[in-house]
């Protein structure tokens, strides 16, 4: 069975083959391109964004995402953590089981992130619209069969590219707890079975340049509203990440809502990795009894050139201004 239920990538199919005339209509230089698995904006006949749901790969994510000339700024699955998806979503721990690292033979996580519908649509104008229905499962403990923690209701805006070719990606995360859960992270130095590497879980940005790009990473440099000495762990309601490519200057930025629990949130940042993330669990677990609800919002921020810090703040206002749970 694939990822997405028959029905479901039925209907995939069938929306994005209306989208697929529609977009003949529009001229050059941007349209879409489709297939059961993926929806994608093309500039020029390179891909703009991606957004992937392959079979045997149960997180949804983005890869590539990349500059208006073409400047990849996303990695998938490098050889040092081939769990990394570009940008992507996922629990560390659920009641104790990981849900982040894979078996590097099977692909597999002992937690399991079941995909089970998506519903995709794309505009004339080029936006983009997922909505996703998500359960999160472990192995039942003596028995055959699994048993279901969290469902999830996830919503996902793609904003048409502006003239300077950025764009946003908008995240909507509605989890409802079907059993009593522990959601929980490698617990931080000092903390009972502390690693100097704890610390990380949910939506999650790895960067790459494209190969020739690689000599200019050393330019590059994480921003934030609240200057620290030190990015890591330290509270922040947005952070970005610029500096030069081979066709100029690029940058992304992830930007936190005022919502969201323990925001300010901390930030994971590795930067040998060029990997960083808003963990809303950094500091300690968070516990959901059945039936209790935990909504996540973000916006993630592609441009095609490096963005300045008041830039920045002013997509912040305006990102912690509209966003609501109607949309």
């Amino acid at each position: 069975m694939h990822l997405i239920k028959a029905t479901a990538l039925a209907l995939l199919a069938l929306l994005l083959a209306g989208c697929a005339s529609t977009s003949k209509e529009v001229n050059p230089p941007l349209s879409w391109q489709h297939d059961d698995s993926s929806v994608a904006l093309l500039r020029d006949g390179k891909t703009l964004w991606r957004f992937n749901a392959k079979e045997g790969i149960n997180k949804p994510y983005f890869h590539p995402l990349a500059t208006k000339d073409g400047a990849v700024l996303t990695q998938e699955k490098p050889a040092d953590h081939v769990w990394h998806y570009g940008l992507w979503f996922s629990f560390k721990y659920l009641n104790g089981v990981n849900f982040w690292e894979e078996d590097r033979k099977t692909g597999l996580s002992k937690g399991h992130t079941k995909v089970i519908q998506i519903d995709a649509k794309t505009t004339s104008n080029h936006s983009g619209r997922f909505d996703l229905e998500i359960i999160y499962l472990i192995p039942k403990k003596g028995e055959q069969g699994e048993q279901e923690l969290i469902e999830e209701r996830r919503v996902i805006l793609v904003s048409p590219p502006d003239a300077a070719g950025n764009y946003s990606i908008d995240f909507q995360h509605h989890f409802l707890a079907l059993s009593d859960v522990t959601l929980e992270r490698t617990p931080l130095p000092g903390q009972p079975e502390g690693k100097s590497y704890g610390g990380y879980a949910g939506l999650s940005f790895r960067h790459q340049g494209e190969p020739g790009d690689w000599q200019l990473r050393e330019n590059w440099q994480f921003i934030a509203p609240n200057d620290v000495e030190k990015l890591h762990g330290s509270p922040q309601p947005w952070m970005a990440y610029a500096g030069a490519v081979a066709t100029g200057t690029a940058g992304t930025a992830i930007f936190d809502h005022p919502a969201n629990v323990s925001f300010p949130t901390k930030w994971y940042v590795a930067t040998p990795l060029t990997f960083y993330s808003p963990c809303f669990i950094f500091d300690a677990k968070h516990e959901l009894k059945k039936g209790e609800t935990l909504n996540l919002r973000y916006r993630v921020k592609i441009y095609s050139q490096a963005p300045e810090k008041a830039e920045l703040e002013k997509e912040w206002k305006q990102f912690a201004n509209h966003m609501s749970d109607k949309e």
